[in-house]
């Protein structure tokens, strides 16, 4: 079937409901509804019957990708692995993502790459697809046997490409792959480490691996908020907020209200708490040994994660 300028390929869905009588035929675009990222297509016949044509992924993702000019211009080669994964590669750092959402923008809409500050890139193709992906583990089995041999056995990959791994049954690490694997240190001893931050008593994590061809690369693991579009929307609404930052590499930025402030996030979540259904932000005793006092962040769900402050420079 092609609808503007793309063919898609379906499967029509068992189930044909009733609606109002039409004039004629009219196909609408809507959200997913089988799981697979992809809009569906809700078609309205004219006779007033109603019917679901589930849309299947786009087969050609890449080479529209690839055929971006700001793709082209950085030097990107773009892939699709097995697993469905989408590779580009740069030289010596390499790109795995997997796709979160895809939808039809205005055919007005020039083609773009945007990487985004938490590490999603945003990709608008000739054929007016605006295809979101976040970043992935590049190896994620050798970090679930890593894990495995510190007796942690569960490692879950949300929707938004963030990690959750439950050490007991009160606290569980949240963490967001890099979007950059690069090489390694030839000298650099595979598994897990720990690396130090800006913060004295804060650390990132960092994996080396071996790649297909046997190379040694490594990717940051960054902590991130347990529930981080909760957690920015509680900050922008804020009175005075002009800007709320999520980075990537697990900063927090709040700016224009007399909470302005810096911060990395903690990898551990703590259950306990009492839910309420609503986020508390509160301020907590200095928890990493520089003598600055730090935040609490209580979700809704009653799980507690840390807010390491980040002093501010002085000019």
């Amino acid at each position: 079937m092609k609808i503007g300028a793309r063919t898609y390929s379906g499967v029509f869905d068992y189930f044909i409901s009733a609606g109002a009588v039409k004039t004629v035929t009219q196909l609408l675009f809507v959200p997913d509804i089988n799981g697979d990222k992809s809009e569906e297509v809700k078609i309205s016949y004219a006779n007033g019957d109603e019917q679901i044509l589930y849309l299947m992924p786009f087969p050609e993702v890449a080479a529209d990708i690839q055929a971006i000019e700001a793709v082209e211009t950085a030097g990107y080669a773009v892939s699709q692995e097995l697993q469905g994964n989408y590779q580009l590669i740069q030289g010596d750092t390499q790109l795995l993502m997997t796709v979160s959402s895809i939808k039809q923008v205005n055919d007005d809409t020039p083609p773009s790459m945007e990487i985004q500050s938490d590490g999603s890139v945003i990709f608008i193709t000739a054929s007016w697809s605006e295809i979101t992906m976040q970043p992935t583990m590049q190896d994620l089995p050798v970090l679930q046997a890593v894990l495995g041999d510190y007796g942690i056995s569960k490692v879950i990959v949300e929707d938004n490409g963030n990690l959750t791994i439950s050490i007991n049954e009160s606290t569980s690490a949240t963490a967001r792959p890099d979007l950059n694997s690069t090489p390694a240190w030839f000298g650099a001893q595979l598994g897990l480490h720990n690396l130090p931050t800006s913060l004295p008593g804060v650390l990132n994590i960092i994996l080396v691996y071996l790649d297909d061809s046997g190379q040694k690369r490594q990717q940051y693991l960054y902590p991130v908020a347990k529930y981080p579009q909760a957690l920015y929307t509680f900050f922008e609404k804020m009175s005075g907020v002009k800007q709320v930052i999520f980075d990537n590499n697990g900063t927090i930025e709040v700016e224009g209200s007399s909470l302005s402030f810096r911060g990395i996030m903690d990898y551990a979540v703590e259950s306990g708490q009492t839910a309420t259904g609503s986020l508390q932000f509160i301020d907590t005793p200095d928890a990493n040994g520089d003598e600055i006092d730090d935040f609490a962040v209580i979700y809704g769900t009653g799980e507690r994660q840390i807010i390491y402050q980040i002093p501010e420079v002085p000019f």
